[in-house]
């Protein structure tokens, strides 16, 4: 497993856009500042399945962190039915990759 850093946005973005469009994932959180999302992978060691995008929106950078690969949004929703309550405390949200793959911040 290689661990997500900030500094490895390329990589993750190739992951990102090697997902096909109809698949789901459960994206965390969606911060402005990049510090507070590398605090947040720092903390979540305990999820393999997670990765990150950066995003622009409003004419700022977002980074956003998401967790899995799901075939369908049922299968997403199941997921996110048992993940911790630390995780669902931060109160994450479905997403088609689709979705994100047109918004990726080059």
């Amino acid at each position: 497993i290689v661990e997500p850093s900030i500094t490895n946005v390329l990589g993750q973005h190739k992951w990102v856009k090697s997902r096909p469009k109809n698949h789901f994932t459960l994206q965390l959180i969606a911060v402005s500042n990049e510090a507070t999302a590398q605090a947040y992978l720092n903390s979540r060691k305990d999820l393999s399945e997670i990765h990150f995008f950066q995003n622009k929106k409003n004419n700022r950078v977002w980074f956003s962190i998401i967790y899995g690969d799901f075939s369908s949004k049922q299968a997403a929703e199941q997921k996110m039915a048992k993940i911790p309550s630390s995780i669902k405390s931060t109160k994450p949200w479905l997403r088609s990759f689709g979705d994100i793959q047109r918004g990726l911040h080059k």
